[in-house]
């Protein structure tokens, strides 16, 4: 499995100990929900932020209609999104030996 296949990117630097990965939020296609049936089943699976129960099938197609209207493609997953709203990533550090255990 690639780094891009995982979800992950990045590598070790040369006489370090130290891992630098970035670690990517899944991101839902817009045109899924909208015209490939999405909305049916991922109703009762995604919470909004700020709601306090799981959207049901006609709030999943209205906030991806409203957002695919804005010019995005994507449910923004985070707060670190590009103008499309796929997730930008997230770099982080790992200790080689961690990813030994």
């Amino acid at each position: 499995m690639t780094d891009s296949q995982s979800g992950t990117a990045g590598g070790i630097s040369e006489g370090s100990s130290r891992r630098t990965d970035t670690v990517f939020h899944a991101s839902i296609d817009l045109d899924y929900v909208i015209h490939r049936g999405g909305a049916r089943e991922l109703a009762g699976l995604i919470r909004f932020a700020g709601a306090t129960q799981p959207a049901d099938e006609v709030e999943l197609l209205t906030r991806a209609t409203l957002l695919k209207a804005k010019g995005l493609e994507a449910f923004p997953p985070c707060g670190n999104h590009d103008a499309k709203g796929w997730c930008r990533g997230h770099p982080t550090e790992t200790d080689d030996k961690d990813l030994k255990d």
